[in-house]
Parts: C-alpha cells; sequence; structure tokens
C-alpha cells in the first residue's frame, strides 16, 4: 500500500476511536474550512481529481524516469554527436549565406527577383557540413547514422535550391527583356531566344530539385523546418511553371503582335480589308494568349506585376482588336458606297470603342502602334 494512503487509514482509525464521527464517503464542497482538518492527513486525490501539487510530482518523476532510462553516451557516440553537430551548424551557415547571396533577411525571402544570386558559397558551405558528416559516421551509432544520413539530404536540398535560384533569377531578368522588347515596333528574335533558353535551364534545375526533395528530412536538422523546407520548393516551382507557361506563348504573342501591327499600318492607310483581316488574326492569338495565361498569381510581386503585365498587353490588344476590325468592316462598306452615313457612322462609333479600350489600359500606351491609333481620326 502507498505510504500516503496507509496514515491515511491510520489516521482515520484513530478518529474513529475518538468519537462517531464517519469519515465522508466522497469528496463533497460543504464549505468547511480546511484549517478544521489541519493534523489529519488528506485523503489521497482520485485521478482526475489531483491537487496541483500533486500533479507536478509525477511529472518529476516522470522526467527522472526518462533520464534513468536515457542510456549514457560512450565516448565514440559523444564524439560523433559533436562533429554531426558541426555538420548541421554549417547547413545553418550555407542558409545564411543564401539569404546573402540574394540580399533578403533568409533565404525564404530570396525569390526570382534575385537575379545576382551566386550559390558558388552555398555549395562549399555545405561540402564542409558534409566533410563533417564523414567524421562523424564512423564513431557514430546506428541511430547517429541516420540522422547523418539525413542531414546529407538536407545539405543536398540546400545545393540544390541554390543551383535552381541561381538560374531562376536570370530567366525573370530576360522575361522582363521580353516585355520591354514587345513595347517596340519590332519582335526580337534574339531577345526571345535568350528568354527561352534560361527558362530552359532553369525547368532543368528545378526537375533536379524535385527528384532529391523529401521535405520531412528536415527533422534532423536544427537549421529549418519541414514547413521552410516545402515552401521553398513550392516558391521555385511556382515562378517555373509560370516562365514556362510564358515560354510556351512565344508563337502565339509574337505572331499576335506582328499581326496587330500590320493592321495599324493597313487601318491608318485606309486599306480597309487587309486591316479587318490582320486585326482578326491579332484578336485569336492575344485572346489564346490571355486565356492560357490566366492563372493563379505567383506569391512575389516584383514578378507577378511583369507575369500580370505581359498577360494584360495580351488582353488589352485582342479587345482593342475586336472594335477596329468591326471599325475597319463598316468603313469598308462605306468605301464602297454602301449606306455611307450609317457604315461611316459605325466605323466612328466602333474606332472610338476601340481607343478608349487602349485608353483606359496604362500597360500598352507606351507602345507606338498604340499611340498612333490613339491619334487617328478617321477616314
Amino acid at each position: 500500500m502507498d505510504r500516503r494512503a496507509y496514515l491515511g487509514v491510520v489516521a482515520a482509525g484513530v478518529l474513529a476511536g475518538c468519537g462517531d464521527i464517519d469519515p465522508p464517503a466522497e469528496d463533497t464542497d460543504d464549505g468547511a474550512d480546511p484549517a478544521d482538518d489541519e493534523d489529519t492527513p488528506p485523503e489521497e486525490p482520485a485521478d482526475d481529481e489531483a491537487t496541483p501539487d500533486d500533479e507536478e510530482e509525477p511529472a518529476d518523476d516522470e522526467a527522472e524516469h526518462d533520464d534513468a532510462d536515457e542510456p549514457e553516451l560512450t565516448e565514440d557516440e559523444r564524439v560523433a554527436l559533436e562533429r554531426l553537430e558541426e555538420g548541421d551548424s554549417l547547413l545553418g551557415e550555407a542558409l545564411e549565406l543564401y539569404a546573402e547571396s540574394g540580399n533578403a533577411d533568409s533565404f525564404l525571402d530570396v525569390r526570382a527577383s534575385a537575379t545576382r544570386f551566386r550559390w558558388v558559397p552555398i555549395a562549399r558551405s555545405v561540402r564542409e557540413a558534409n566533410d563533417r558528416f564523414d567524421r562523424a559516421a564512423e564513431p557514430a551509432n546506428s541511430d547517429q547514422r541516420a540522422r547523418i544520413d539525413d542531414l546529407r539530404d538536407v545539405g543536398e536540398f540546400i545545393r540544390e535550391s541554390a543551383r535552381t535560384q541561381a538560374k531562376v533569377g536570370p530567366a525573370f531578368e530576360a522575361f522582363r527583356e521580353v516585355l520591354i522588347a514587345h513595347q517596340g515596333d519590332s519582335i526580337s528574335t534574339v531577345t526571345w531566344n535568350r528568354f527561352q533558353d534560361r527558362v530552359e535551364a532553369a525547368d532543368e534545375r528545378m526537375e533536379s530539385l524535385s527528384s532529391v526533395s523529401d521535405p520531412e528530412v528536415a527533422d534532423a536538422s536544427e537549421q529549418l523546418t519541414v514547413e521552410e523546407y516545402a515552401g521553398k520548393v513550392d516558391q521555385l516551382a511556382a515562378e517555373r511553371d509560370a516562365l514556362v507557361a510564358v515560354a510556351d506563348e512565344r508563337r502565339p504573342f509574337t505572331e499576335g503582335h506582328r499581326a496587330w501591327i500590320d493592321a495599324e499600318r493597313a487601318y491608318r492607310s485606309r486599306s480597309w480589308s487587309r486591316a479587318a483581316r490582320e486585326f482578326e488574326r491579332a484578336t485569336d492569338r492575344f485572346e489564346s494568349v490571355a486565356e492560357r495565361l490566366e492563372r493563379d498569381p505567383v506569391d512575389h510581386e516584383p514578378f507577378d506585376r511583369v507575369y500580370q503585365t505581359f498577360r494584360t498587353i495580351a488582353g488589352t490588344l485582342a479587345d482593342a482588336a475586336i472594335e477596329y476590325e468591326a471599325s475597319a468592316r463598316a468603313y469598308e462598306q462605306w468605301a464602297r458606297g454602301r449606306n455611307r452615313a450609317e457604315n461611316r457612322e459605325e466605323g466612328d462609333e466602333r474606332r472610338r470603342a476601340g481607343r478608349r479600350i487602349l485608353r483606359d489600359e496604362d500597360v500598352v500606351t507606351d507602345i507606338p502602334s498604340v499611340r498612333r491609333l490613339e491619334n487617328y481620326e478617321g477616314p
């Protein structure tokens, strides 16, 4: 019998001999002052009615029990632990270098806009960490070796993330150059080629990163969490996917832009039939681009701004081309002498509608062909 319970029984027996007081059958709150029974050891509380002091004791005993059960490390195991923790610290330094290379507060804050990101210093720190893991493996026990394997995987993830980051940045920079190139009247094949080459390089690196990704191994490290690991993979994948989507639209976008420029020139030269045909072609190409690029925004404002601008140009020119095509067809009928007043009025009305679309969207106002159409007052 537990010592406390035993004393309680003895005390109850003593009190029973001094009078006809029956001990309470259960713990009831009758308003009695606890001081009245201060000489009587309390009954041992039920498991679900433990006092705060009684609740703390098992926790202490449990902690002592856990410490007693934990085997003491051997000298070899202590050496292994020290070395693997040194390696883990070097992985932390690699993450700090990651943030520094991207001019950010943490490696999760480094995004595609870090166009001058350098991965070599990060890989060097990971290599030094692996050296510590090599030295830790021989004296390590089986559990330590399992942790070392996971830490190696964490290091590989950091290195592959850095190498992917170093490809995504230049691809994003080339994307901005493509956007700038389409602000003129010509289409730069060189700019598009550079963009596609960089996107392909980023895509290849992302495939390598995906092949080694296993966020659960982050549990072995003190330097990052499973959520941070998975978050970085998701960031890079989202940016890569958006860049690949734009690169896939090269042909329809450039065809649409070329048709738009040809249509604008034909429209102002009063070649109504050709203008209508080219505006229709521009609408078809730009509408398909805008629809296929409709996606959730990338969670990075500088990137998403460029992406949405590119998509908005396509959508705006498609909408305007619809109005200018209708205007050209009405002017064509007017030129042929059919319902002259009515056709002229419709041509003017649809031209003004197209101009309103262009003027309402700032992202197209600097395109020379757009400005010329806005200034054209009709035949």
